[in-house]
């Protein structure tokens, strides 16, 4: 029989699960994923790191792991260890029969279909280029590049990521250019989903699937990449994975604007209501309210927004003048400033109006 060769190749991206223990809701999003993978004819999956929280989680959940993914039969799995995992897959550990741990140093090289898949192990205190260094792939066929790091952009500044994974296995554009890389497919990153298409090269990183803490904002995805091996296209999709997640939101309240504003925050919570949806509220700024008053407010939120979400924390760092804003000239420094600063941040009116009702307060006493 001719083998004839597939003109689109579908993976689903994912990684960052930390596993742990089964049958928690790491693990289900988990099998949920897969089973999503399978209904959109995926051909592989790509995890980038960090499948486990630790070397003990990938030894004692190893045979838990191979039946799972073994019940998937259509699917082919690669797998590269994480900073977590990085000791956890021994030589002659098998995590399933359509499995491929890519984990020899300094990169695993491996053909699927009409493309080649390199995957780079984390290696602590180490640089991609470290593994990568005079390494040119064939630029015949598209190359898929598995890495678990810190991705600089080409002006070489953390647009991907946030501090805390600064210089953590760091990649470099160039380097991946150089290297004929066609798609980057990375992980290490939890917080969020980001692609970047520069330079012929498609780099993404998918996010956690799970809120690992509640630093993790946003819906939790993975990426569904499909290649268009005749035309020479790359189409990288956000799917979200359906489970809970936190949403932070900040918001500055404005002396004597402070009903409205509430009224506007309300209904822009009521209008994003998500019963997956863990919501954390925090009010700032300055309030002419007494503090009696704010209280009343932070439990109003509370109570009418609870319904909409699956938790709801509301916290204020309001600061009440008490009876200072009465006074007429106190009040009119107030209008001017809010007035004049219009196109100024909350966050900055803040400081300004802070800063001068302090000085009124210590003048007037």
């Amino acid at each position: 029989m001719t083998n004839i060769p597939k003109t689109r190749i579908t993976f689903v991206q994912t990684g960052d699960f930390h596993l742990t223990n089964r049958h928690d809701e790491r693990w289900e999003t988990l099998e949920l994923i897969l089973a999503l993978a399978e209904d959109s004819d995926a051909q592989g999956v790509l995890i980038t790191g960090d499948l486990f929280h630790s070397a003990d989680a990938a030894s004692r959940l190893r045979i838990d792991i191979k039946s799972l993914f073994e019940n998937f039969k259509t699917l082919t799995f690669f797998i590269i260890p994480g900073d977590h995992d990085q000791f956890g897959y021994q030589k002659n550990s098998s995590y399933g029969i359509n499995c491929r741990i890519l984990n020899d140093d300094p990169f695993t090289a491996c053909e699927f279909h009409d493309l080649d898949l390199v995957g780079v192990p984390f290696r602590k205190q180490q640089k991609a280029i470290d593994s990568l260094n005079g390494v040119n792939f064939n630029r015949e066929r598209p190359v898929i590049l598995l890495l678990h790091g810190t991705l600089f952009d080409p002006q070489n500044s953390w647009i991907f990521c946030d501090a805390k994974y600064e210089d953590n296995f760091s990649i470099f554009w160039d380097d991946l250019k150089r290297s004929g890389t066609t798609y980057a497919a990375l992980g290490h990153v939890h917080t969020r989903f980001v692609v970047m298409n520069q330079d012929n090269i498609v780099a993404c990183y998918s996010g956690s699937p799970v809120p690992l803490d509640a630093h993790d904002d946003g819906p939790r995805s993975i990426a569904l990449v499909e290649f268009h091996v005749d035309i020479g296209r790359i189409e990288v999709s956000r799917i979200d994975t359906g489970g809970y997640y936190y949403l932070h939101k900040e918001y500055y309240l404005t002396p004597f604007q402070e009903n409205t504003e509430i009224e506007n925050i309300m209904q822009e919570l009521k209008n994003m209501a998500d019963p997956h949806c863990k919501l954390d509220v925090k009010l700032r700024g300055i309030a002419a309210f007494e503090h009696s008053q704010i209280l009343q407010i932070q439990e109003n939120l509370q109570k009418t927004l609870a319904e909409h979400f699956a938790s709801v924390f509301i916290r204020h760092e309001l600061k009440s003048f008490g009876n200072l804003l009465d006074n007429p000239l106190v009040a009119r420094f107030v209008e001017e400033v809010i007035e004049k600063n219009q196109k100024m941040s909350p966050e900055y009116r803040n400081i300004t109006l802070m800063h001068g009702l302090k000085a009124f307060k210590k003048g007037l006493e």
